[in-house]
């Protein structure tokens, strides 16, 4: 980012390895438009009063932070960094995708044969 604009994230929630976006419910479509961004400043100080929140720059610090969530048995919350969205974009429909598949497969096992 350049000196006069500072760098931006938007908020997810992480669980079982899943992404869940804050701004964006998961029976919404894919808005980018109404993801809500925070200064890298600002970022920094949510980290620092709450020590569970992270940030991810990069898609390995993406990757290493839904692997802590499958690991996990809570919630986390991520701020991820603008140009990482196109990569939440892709993660959040797939787990999407998951969970609509799961969703079908009880309700085939819950009706009469």
């Amino acid at each position: 980012m350049s000196e006069d604009r500072p760098e931006r994230f938007f908020k997810v929630m992480l669980r079982a390895g899943r992404l869940h976006l804050v701004d964006i419910p998961d029976w919404e479509p894919w808005d980018p438009a109404r993801l809500v961004y925070r200064s890298d400043t600002e970022v920094a100080w949510i980290m620092r009063i709450d020590r569970g929140v992270r940030a991810a720059r990069t898609r390995q610090e993406l990757d290493d932070a839904l692997a802590a969530s499958r690991q996990s048995g809570r919630a986390l919350v991520l701020y991820v960094h603008e140009s990482l969205t196109r990569e939440v974009a892709v993660r959040w429909q797939h787990a999407r995708r998951e969970v609509e598949t799961e969703v079908a497969a009880d309700r085939a096992r819950e009706m009469p044969a």
